[in-house]
């Protein structure tokens, strides 16, 4: 299969997950990947739906946030909403983040 075929068929499996194990850590991991696949058909706004769904989900600080939160950030700046990619940057900047940016503290 072709690769837009392959992530045609992902996007439903992914969504009947996320449907099946609703709140569950797996189905928040799955929305993860299924904002991936949307993000990488150039789908931004659908990407960003899911995103801001799963930031909104999750607790701040915690790794799914920050990273959620990263690539939200990269959705805004293809679109070339800066200030928006910054805005969302700037909410997930915590400690573990700088630590990790600072080589460990």
């Amino acid at each position: 299969l072709e690769e837009a075929e392959l992530l045609e068929s992902a996007l439903p499996k992914l969504a009947s997950f996320i449907e099946d194990y609703s709140g569950s850590d797996q189905a928040k991991v799955a929305r993860f990947y299924k904002a991936g696949l949307l993000y990488k058909q150039k789908s931004y706004q659908e990407a960003e739906s899911e995103l801001s769904n799963l930031i909104a989900m999750v607790e701040a600080e915690t790794d799914l946030f920050v990273l959620s939160s990263i690539y939200l950030a990269n959705v805004y700046r293809d679109q070339g909403n800066f200030a928006s990619a910054l805005e969302v940057l700037q909410g997930a900047r915590v400690e573990g983040i700088t630590d990790i940016v600072d080589g460990g503290g």
